[in-house]
Formats: C-alpha cells, sequence, structure tokens
C-alpha cells in the first residue's frame, strides 16, 4: 500500500506534458459495449496472422525439399513456441499494468456542471503495446460507463468528459478496460486500494422551494417586468451559495492570496477606441504587465479571465473568478467620454448594501492602488460606488450598478474596476498610454498597491549552512509554508529549509512532489 501511494505522488513528473491545450477527441458509452473497431481486431488478432505465415512456410517446403511433411512439423512447433513467447509477453504487460502505475489523477474532486473534468492514469513501464485504453467508472447508483482515453503520452493517459447539468451525480472510478493482443483485459482499482471518486455539482439544485421565481399575470395577460427581474435575481443569489462556499472553502484551504485579473472588453467588443487603437487591447498588456509584477510577491497567486483575444460575459468572468478562490478581481480599463476634457484615473468598488464585508474589501484594494495611480501623475478622480436607481438585492437594499462589481458580489468575490487613463483625452493618452513602456507603469502601479492592500512583500532566497531559506522584505522567513514566486513555487519545512522530493505540505495535509534538484514544485493540489 505504501508503495502505491508513494508512486501516487509523483504524478505531476509527467502530468505537465499530458495535459496540454490540444484539441481531445472524446467518445462515451456504457460500459458494457465493445467500441472497438473490427480493423483493430483483424490487425490484432494473433491466430489470423499465424495461419497467413504457415501456409506461406508449407507452400515454400513442397517446392524445395522432398521431405515436406518433416519441415511443416518444424514449422508448426515454431509457431507453437512463438505463441507461448507471445502468451508470456502478455502476463508480463498485465502484471506491469498492476504492479507498475504510477498515479491516478483527477483533476477537479467537486467540479460545477457545466464543466470539462480532466482524469490521467499513468505507468511507470511503457504501454505502447496496450490497445485503446477505456476508464470505467459508475454514478451512485451503481450504473457504469466507459470513457475513451483522448491522449496518451509517456507513459501516461488522459480521460477528458464535459459533463452537463443533468449528469450532476457522485462517480467512482472503477478501473480500466485495456486491449493486448486482440484480447480485453481489466485492471480494478481496488486491487490497489486507490480511493477514486469525483462530484459533478448542479447549482440550480440548491435553490429552495419557496425561491422558485412566481409573478402575477394580469387579466390582459401582460406581466410586471419589474417584479419579474427581481424575483429572478433573488433566485440567482440563492442559486449561488453553493459557488460561495466552495470559494470560501478554497481560500480558507490556502496560505496565498488569490487574485483574478480581468482585461476588461475583448473579442467583438473592442471597448473604446482612439484611430486604430483599441481599448481591450491596451487592457490586456496592462494585466499581464500587473500579473508579472504581482508574481514577484510572496504569497499571492494569480489567475486571468482571458490571456488572449476572446470575449466574455459578465457573469462568466466573475464565475471564473468565484471557481478561482479570489479573494479579489481586479476589472482593467480604459476611460472614454464624449469630452476631451475629462482625464485622469478613479477605481470604482462594491457598495455596503447587502454584503457589506465585501464592500469593505474592494474599498481597501481601490484605495491603494488609486494612490499608486496618482503617484505616477495622472488627475485624481477618487474613488467611488456607484447604485442602480431601483434594482435591489435581496435583502431589499440596491444593487451595484456595474454588472462585474454586482456579479461578483452575488457569487462573494469583491470586484473593482479600475479606470487607469482617458483614451480620449490627447494628454492622457500620450503620457500613459502610447507606449508598451507606459503601460507597464501603470500595470506595476496597480501591482504595488493590490500588495499594499494585502500586505504582500518581495522576498528573496539565503543560503545558509543549514540549507536554502527565504527570507521576506520584514526580515523574516518562511516557515511550514509554500513560497510562490515568479520562477515557481517552493515549500519550507519547520526550521525554514527548502524542501526536496517527496513532502507533506503541514497547511493543507497533502502530499506533493518538489523536484530533488532545485526543490521547485512539480505537483498542484
Amino acid at each position: 500500500m505504501k508503495k502505491h501511494v508513494a508512486k501516487m505522488i509523483v504524478f505531476i513528473m509527467v502530468i505537465t506534458a499530458v495535459i496540454m491545450p490540444v484539441e481531445y477527441g472524446f467518445s462515451e458509452t456504457l460500459a458494457g459495449e465493445n467500441i472497438q473497431s473490427e480493423e483493430t481486431f483483424e490487425k490484432t488478432d494473433p491466430s489470423v496472422e499465424g495461419d497467413v505465415e504457415e501456409k506461406s512456410e508449407e507452400t515454400e517446403v513442397s517446392s524445395e525439399d522432398n521431405n515436406s511433411h518433416n519441415t511443416v512439423d518444424k514449422s508448426r512447433n515454431s509457431n507453437e513456441e512463438t505463441k507461448i513467447e507471445e502468451s508470456d509477453d502478455k502476463e508480463v504487460i498485465e502484471e506491469n499494468v498492476k504492479e507498475e502505475m504510477n498515479f491516478l489523477y483527477i483533476e477537479s474532486k467537486e467540479l460545477i456542471a457545466p464543466g470539462t473534468q480532466n482524469i490521467v492514469v499513468s505507468w511507470e513501464q511503457d504501454i505502447d503495446a496496450i490497445k485503446d485504453f477505456i476508464l470505467i467508472y459508475e454514478d451512485s447508483s451503481g450504473k457504469e460507463y466507459g470513457l475513451n482515453e483522448s491522449k496518451r503520452t509517456d507513459g501516461a493517459v488522459l480521460f477528458t468528459k464535459e459533463f452537463k447539468e443533468d449528469e450532476a451525480d457522485k462517480y467512482t472510478i472503477k478501473g480500466v478496460r485495456y486491449f493486448v493482443e486482440g484480447e480485453e483485459s481489466f485492471f480494478e482499482f481496488d486491487d490497489v486500494e486507490i480511493g477514486a471518486t469525483f462530484e459533478i455539482i448542479k447549482i440550480q439544485e440548491n435553490i429552495e422551494e419557496e425561491e422558485i421565481v412566481t409573478v402575477e399575470v394580469e387579466s390582459d395577460g401582460s406581466i410586471d417586468k419589474k417584479e419579474l427581474n427581481s424575483q429572478m435575481k433573488t433566485a440567482v443569489l440563492s442559486s449561488s451559495e453553493n459557488v460561495q462556499r466552495s470559494a470560501a472553502s478554497a481560500r480558507s484551504a490556502s496560505n496565498n492570496v488569490v487574485v483574478v485579473l480581468d482585461p476588461g472588453h475583448g473579442g467583438s467588443d473592442p471597448g473604446a477606441t482612439r484611430g486604430s487603437v483599441y481599448e481591450k487591447t491596451l487592457n490586456l498588456k496592462v494585466a499581464n504587465y500587473c500579473r508579472e509584477e504581482l508574481e514577484q510577491y510572496s504569497g499571492v497567486t494569480v489567475y486571468m479571465t482571458r490571456t488572449g483575444d476572446s470575449y466574455l460575459t459578465l457573469a462568466q468572468r466573475a464565475q471564473k473568478a468565484a471557481d478561482y478562490g479570489a479573494d479579489i478581481l481586479v476589472s482593467i480599463h480604459q476611460n472614454s467620454s464624449t469630452s476631451s476634457n475629462a482625464y485622469g484615473a478613479e477605481v470604482y468598488y462594491p457598495n455596503n448594501n447587502y454584503r457589506p464585508a465585501i464592500g469593505n474589501s474592494g474599498k481597501k484594494v481601490a484605495t491603494e492602488v488609486q494612490k499608486q495611480l496618482v503617484s505616477l501623475g495622472l488627475s485624481d478622480r477618487g474613488t467611488h460606488i456607484k447604485n442602480t436607481v431601483y434594482d435591489r438585492y435581496s435583502d431589499g437594499s440596491l444593487q451595484d450598478w456595474y454588472g462585474i462589481i454586482r456579479e461578483s458580489k452575488l457569487r462573494n468575490v469583491p470586484a473593482i474596476i479600475v479606470e487607469h487613463a482617458f483614451l480620449s483625452n490627447t494628454s492622457d493618452y500620450n503620457n500613459y498610454l502610447s507606449s508598451d513602456s507606459k503601460l507597464k507603469r501603470l500595470g506595476v502601479a496597480d501591482a504595488t498597491g493590490i500588495a499594499k492592500a494585502f500586505g504582500l512583500s518581495k522576498g528573496k532566497f539565503v543560503d545558509t549552512s543549514e540549507g536554502v531559506k527565504y527570507q521576506y522584505g520584514d526580515g523574516t522567513y518562511a516557515k511550514n509554508e509554500q513560497v510562490n514566486t515568479s520562477n515557481g513555487a517552493y515549500y519550507f519545512d519547520a526550521k525554514g529549509i527548502l524542501v526536496k522530493g517527496i513532502y507533506k505540505n503541514a497547511k493543507n495535509n497533502i502530499w506533493y512532489y518538489a523536484d530533488k534538484d532545485t526543490g521547485k514544485i512539480k505537483t498542484s493540489a
């Protein structure tokens, strides 16, 4: 058992080569169905190959040797020996499948549907001789399903499936079916005591009966649209509770601040424009510079809602932040006005209605970011909240006006909107937006403000007689914790010494593997 647990821990040594941004193929069948094609069976059936081979040899002997019977007997004996060797090879392969398994990796133990699940099974020995791996899993009722492999690389097999909302359930992975020399075999994970379960969650299931949307239909068949809108938003608030709990759980399980940067607009939505200059492009550049700077601090993990020119709805951006367990979502924008006299920087943050803690968190970050932008010379337009006129949260208080702030609050995530400078103002554009070096100054200012709001500091590696340590800006050392840097993540033990190889994180009790030479962590929780 310990042997298998140890092997599972080192899964990330190959997982980075396995889970790649490629076009995965996917097909799913009930586990009892035979999915292998007739063509594959024809190529791998040893009995077919043996018949062809034997007839060929017998014809050749008849023309060259009068003692054909003896020669044929020798040929048949040779065939029998070959079959025995093939049988022995098959047994060795099957033994390797069971004894040389490295790990089973489930990307999402809890997945909110619709969503994509990635599962990887890896072996230490070469598996090229094995055809058509099929992952077998069952739902809570015991119904089994088969999932074809999507990609294979360096002894690891990737299985990918897009789960729909109507597939919400708890699933158990039973094992893998595979084919050797045309014969089917099954490796049951229970044989090696692997606990392999994951759950698909349907958020809408958490809506209570009294929260079902109901509106009164007037005598003329019309409905009150304001009432319907209010009822729908109440239902959304309730249905997001599961996401809120998941996000809070993710934050409490991590010793890092989670920052999600949201480059505004994108794809078919260019945002504000100045000639051939699009706001969406500037936003992405500023966000990337912000990320580069922020990742130089200790104790922070940074994600992006988009990394290319793609379109996302405000709800999708907020949902990504919730899924990442964000402590703050920073939506990056450039301003514009019909008046060329408007200039300067301003930041919007959540109001204190509904969930006041969200407003307080947002205000703190907004204040620090605004200070940094003003220090660059931008005119101070201040920090603000903006409310709707009549739309209200479920507690009856006025909602936040801006969609990204409102959608994030509904998912229990603080969000701010940073309006760096005005594209419509010639001075702002020339001084702050007209080159990459100027955009980088904005990104660094954002990162500095975020770091100050969360009390983050830059650190450095220090060589000591005991080993490598990590010293924070205040002079203290990292102990019993993971440190994230721009070059990767590292773990330091109770004495503050850099850990290499297999170790257990004292904060979350999860096993990890760090490179034996550099100490860089190769796994993710």
